[in-house]
């Protein structure tokens, strides 16, 4: 063992030393890297994960806390209090466990019966019991229901107050409300669709429950409403009159604006709605002008005279108590006689039940039309506009036109002005004229360019003649001194040939070639020359 611990330790070190120094460096460096994330994992994995059991009132949480005591719970170890001991913490290896025992005893969790109650049955129940047990269980499904929501806490109120109090008759039915009080999850929110689904739900299961009867809020008493119904219905109002000024301003410029143009009017509509929805609900009970329904009738007529038993009985109260029933056959003179009638009639009923929906109470349109402007230029070519006004017969006519297409109602007391104002066009006259300027200078520009074009283009070939003839000049006198100096050169040749040795020859060879050269390629020369100047300085 020593000696494989030896030559582990040998071939380690002779692997460091093998290494450069950047090399040892970055070795250094992953392998502390590596010891502090070992030790990172061995401290984290030891550490205990908190994890939140719920939030309690005191009275709730103090009865936690006794029964984890009781069961061998560590506080700050196992479990701890926070949030001044409303919040209850528990490591996260436990969570279960403690789920499991304080739902033993009641203490965690909600258990609802729903109609699991009646399975407890008690003769004595009364009729009333009986509906608020039911009604009792209604909530417990309840708010089952609803706490299937991830954004909802287990508590959940429900509040039907009048539910119990259902009458068999419609016209003493009290209008059924109700009252929810969700407990939202910290962060959460419920949407508008969850928001509606649990107003219908509770709808859906109280009988006599309308949807806009009940209220929806949350632990801090702020109402859950849609975002759509939040705003109000001023803002639906609003949106209504709006969208029905709109619609007329349409009307009013479809059919002005043909005629005038369609940026010579101006139209503003106001109308007034009723909003005041109306029901009226009469009974009338009336009797005709002829003989009303007989459904039945019975008549009685009665005569006795003579010796005989008065019919009834004698008057009082002798004849009729024990024993002197024998004082009720005694005889004597009598003179009766009873009349009876008893006609049933059947009424008329009129029940009457008018719904007055909003409607439109006013409508209020002005609209303003300007002249004809005409436009004339004066002796210095300035343009002068004069207004003309509207005849007073197109304007009733143009009025009795947007009085049609707006549906004006005398009766309701609509207002419509249709009036010929001149409009202040200050502003358009001017950017109307800078246009026209610029159109202006912009035809002279092109006019002037069309015409000196042809001049430019016959300036541009003389230009391109002079200069193509320069160039044959210049080559023409190039040519004739480059003959000049060869024919200077032959005749030098041909007088030195006699005194200038064969050596002085092939040197005066050597330099015409070397000229002729450099004028044909002077950057190869230049190479040459540079190349032999360094040579040279490398042989010194």
């Amino acid at each position: 063992m020593k000696e494989f611990v030896a030559r582990i330790v040998a071939q380690i070190q002779n692997t460091w030393k093998s290494l450069t120094l950047s090399q040892r460096i970055a070795s250094s460096i992953v392998s502390g890297l590596t010891f502090i994330l070992l030790i990172a994992v061995i401290f984290f994995s030891q550490r205990t994960v908190w994890v939140e059991l719920g939030t309690f009132d005191l009275q709730q949480a103090s009865q936690i806390k006794v029964e984890l005591d009781k069961r061998g719970y560590r506080p700050s170890i196992d479990y701890r209090l926070t949030n001044e001991g409303k919040t209850i913490q528990v490591d996260a290896k436990l969570r279960n466990e403690i789920h499991l025992a304080l739902a033993e005893k009641g203490l965690f969790g909600n258990t609802e019966k729903g109609f699991s109650i009646f399975e407890e049955f008690d003769i004595t129940t009364t009729d009333y019991e009986q509906r608020l047990r039911t009604l009792e269980a209604l909530k417990s499904e309840m708010r089952r229901l609803i706490r299937s929501y991830t954004q909802i806490i287990s508590d959940v109120s429900i509040s039907v107050p009048y539910i119990e109090h259902q009458s068999l008759f419609v016209e003493s039915e009290i209008p059924q409300t109700a009252s929810i009080v969700l407990t939202v999850e910290p962060g959460q929110k419920l949407d508008d669709e969850q928001i509606r689904a649990i107003r219908n739900l509770i709808a859906g299961g109280f009988p006599g429950l309308a949807p806009e009867k009940i209220t929806i809020t949350d632990q801090f008493a702020r109402p859950l409403v849609p975002e759509d119904e939040s705003s109000g219905q001023s803002s639906k109002q609003a949106k209504i009159e709006q969208e029905t000024e709109d619609e007329l301003n349409l009307k009013i410029s479809t059919v002005l604006g043909p005629i005038v143009g369609y940026d010579k009017f101006t139209a503003t509509v106001d109308v007034e709605f009723d909003w005041d929805n109306v029901q009226v609900n009469q009974e009338n009970y009336t009797v005709p002008g002829f003989d009303q329904y007989k459904v039945s009738e019975q008549t009685i007529d009665e005569k006795l005279s003579g010796q005989g038993i008065r019919p009834g009985g004698e008057p009082g109260v002798a004849s009729n108590a024990p024993p002197v029933y024998n004082s009720i056959a005694q005889t004597g003179p009598i003179d009766y006689s009873r009349s009876e009638k008893i006609v049933n009639l059947l009424s008329d009923k009129t029940v009457t039940e008018r719904i007055q929906s909003p409607y439109v109470k006013r409508i209020s349109a002005a609209v303003a039309i300007d002249g004809i402007w005409k436009e004339e230029k004066d002796t210095q070519n300035q343009v002068k506009r004069t207004y003309i006004a509207r005849t007073a017969v197109e304007m009733d006519h143009l009025k009795a036109i947007v009085a049609s297409a707006i549906g004006q109602n005398l009766q309701r007391g609509d207002v419509i002005e249709v009036r010929n104002t001149p409009w202040d066009r200050t502003k358009e006259w001017a950017q109307l004229d800078a246009i026209k300027e610029k159109e202006e200078f912009q035809r002279k520009l092109t006019l002037y360019g069309l015409l000196t074009a042809p001049f430019i283009v016959g300036l541009f070939f003389l230009y391109a003649a002079w200069r193509r003839h320069i160039r044959i000049r210049e080559e023409e006198l190039a040519r004739k001194r480059e003959l000049e100096r060869q024919r200077a050169l032959a005749e030098a040749e041909a007088g030195l040939a006699g005194e200038i040795s064969l050596e002085d020859q092939e040197r005066q060879e050597i330099q015409r070639r070397a000229s002729s050269l450099a004028r044909a390629k002077p950057k190869v020369v230049a190479d040459l020359i540079r190349t032999w100047i360094s040579e040279d300085a490398a042989a010194a």
